[in-house]
């Protein structure tokens, strides 16, 4: 089975609905909340949770990212199976099969079940990164952006800092495969040695998203893109 869903971009978050119930599309949540214990999704029910420790519930995701969705769609379902992102087209796809796209370039997904990583290069230095499509801001170790000029700030929301926060925001190169794309990245200094403990450095999300089309073949282990037509 293959369904393709339009995707609504607001705030750089990725949200589809399915039988009236709006979901945020989040590969950076290891799990699934929403307003009841199931969920409906590609023909199949998935027993989900309603609110997690550290988290909160649907109802205190939507206050903190200020936005009106029924489920954070996390990656204990969507790794079921196989997605296709064309952010720049507005569609997002899930097959049951794998999907195949034409020109692609094919790196590892790393990690385990817990999070999407691959791994990237990122001002001239290789790290693990968790390729997190509920992330408007990309975050880097401080360690990346030291000695660069802030162009800025920018405001973003994680329930495990306590809310919202505003953070500095970088201009770095980054490449994946070969592939390069503009990055602007802040730092979740307060996170770092959790993160660095999960195996990962960094976090990227709509800057990739936007620069590439790209396939989770989470079966497979395979992260699949191609330059997005602009």
């Amino acid at each position: 089975m293959m369904n393709t869903y339009q995707l609504s971009i607001e705030n750089n978050h990725l949200m589809i609905s399915e039988n009236g119930v709006k979901m945020l599309v989040d590969t950076g949540s290891p799990f699934t909340i929403a307003r009841s214990g199931e969920l409906s999704l590609m023909g199949d029910v998935h027993p989900v949770s309603q609110s997690l420790p550290m988290v909160g519930d649907v109802d205190s995701l939507c206050r903190l990212a200020e936005l009106e969705f029924d489920c954070l769609l996390g990656l204990d379902v969507l790794s079921q199976y196989c997605m296709c992102i064309d952010m720049q087209g507005g569609t997002l796809t899930l097959s049951d099969e794998p999907i195949a796209l034409d020109g692609g370039t094919t790196v590892a997904l790393r990690g385990g079940g817990m999070y999407a990583q691959i791994a990237l290069t990122i001002g001239g230095k290789q790290v693990n990164t968790v390729i997190d499509t509920g992330a408007p801001t990309a975050y880097v170790h401080h360690d990346i952006s030291a000695g660069l000029a802030s162009e800025g700030e920018r405001e973003d929301f994680n329930p495990m800092l306590g809310g919202r926060f505003t953070t500095p925001i970088f201009s770095l190169d980054a490449e994946v495969a070969g592939l390069p794309f503009a990055l602007k990245a802040g730092n979740l200094s307060s996170l770092e040695s959790m993160m660095a403990m999960m195996g990962f450095t960094c976090v990227v999300g709509a800057d990739l998203l936007k620069a590439f089309t790209v396939v989770f073949d989470f079966k497979n282990r395979q992260f699949i893109l191609r330059p997005s037509q602009q």
